[in-house]
């Protein structure tokens, strides 16, 4: 559980509070400039006090006041003047402070739900089940009864998405980029649900062209689904956390689906098929990304690591079957 003085280091130091942490500056200039000019007014008003309307009655002369007594008359001036601008600036203090830290738990509510459900893709390792279940249904139409049982697991009635349910209207707070990437991830995973249900349905039959059988091209288009919900809850994972061990776990943790998928699919599609171009493309990146993301985890010390450092040899290892598969 965070404390206030570990709020306001992120609240100081957060990539999701930019435009709030601008105002704050602008708010922390103005203040100072309006301090800056009461002090000036206040030492205007101890030398050259307004004139005071004459009096009837005869005022006894006056000794010349001591420098305590014209200190403490200067200072009440300037008191009075720096009352309503500390106020002020304290307003907008508190309030940016209570927008940023409802800002922060958006962000880790959504970055919490959507690590758990890629977490929860990578321990049952659907991408590969699903694989195999693509590549193992019979000649005569039926599906490997422990297959089956396992593509189940993930195609439940209940609601793995509380935190997008319940809080939708809070994502107008967050960048736009961060916001299409967490709405592209949610839409993906709900279209593979859906997918999954249809194959449900569907019972595979014995052809020749395994790409014009209604039951492979449903499996094939959740796995492609499931591609593209990885991909995008990569991207919003890079985008919402911030501490650099959970952050390259996570990202570890999704590619080993992701490339688990993108290598099965590379020789799914026609040439002439818009899919296949749109996949090529990603195969300049998945080289430039794993190398880095390893260079990162190898190159990470102390203990909150360590979950990364034990991942890196699964993802190394599905990066080589997927260069395998595009060398082929």
């Amino acid at each position: 559980m965070q404390g206030p003085a570990s709020t306001l280091l992120r609240l100081g130091t957060s990539r999701h509070l930019l435009d709030l942490q601008l105002i704050w500056t602008v708010a922390l200039i103005l203040t100072a400039f309006a301090v800056f000019i009461a002090a000036i007014y206040a030492i205007d008003l101890q030398f050259h006090p307004p004139p005071v309307a004459p009096s009837d009655s005869q005022q006894l002369p006056s000794s010349e006041p001591s420098a305590v007594h014209v200190f403490f008359d200067w200072l009440i001036k300037f008191t009075s003047l720096l009352a309503p601008i500390v106020t002020a600036f304290g307003g907008i203090t508190a309030w940016i402070y209570l927008q940023g830290n409802s800002r922060l738990g958006v962000v880790d509510l959504f970055a919490c739900e959507i690590g758990t459900v890629c977490r929860i893709c990578a321990i049952t390792d659907v991408a590969k089940a699903y694989v195999a279940s693509y590549k193992g249904a019979r000649a005569s139409g039926e599906v490997i009864p422990q297959q089956q049982e396992n593509l189940s697991r993930f195609t439940s009635q209940e609601n793995y998405f509380p935190a997008f349910e319940t809080n939708i209207s809070a994502l107008q707070a967050l960048e736009a980029r961060v916001v299409v990437n967490i709405t592209a991830f949610y839409t993906y995973m709900k279209a593979l649900r859906d997918t999954r249900r249809k194959i449900e349905q569907i019972k595979p039959v014995a052809v020749a062209d395994e790409a014009r059988e209604p039951w492979h091209v449903a499996t094939r288009d959740s796995i492609y689904m499931l591609f593209l919900a990885s991909e995008s809850g990569r991207k919003a994972v890079n985008d919402l956390i911030e501490f650099d061990p959970e952050e390259a776990e996570l990202q570890a943790t999704i590619l080993i689906t992701e490339l688990e998928c993108y290598g099965f699919l590379l020789g799914k599609f026609d040439r002439a098929d818009v899919r296949h171009a749109r996949l090529l493309l990603r195969a300049v990146e998945y080289p430039r990304i794993t190398t880095e993301l390893c260079r990162r985890i190898t190159n990470g010390q102390g203990e909150p690591w360590r979950p990364a450092k034990e991942l890196i040899s699964e993802l190394q290892s599905r990066y080589e079957r997927v260069k395998q598969a595009q060398a082929s």
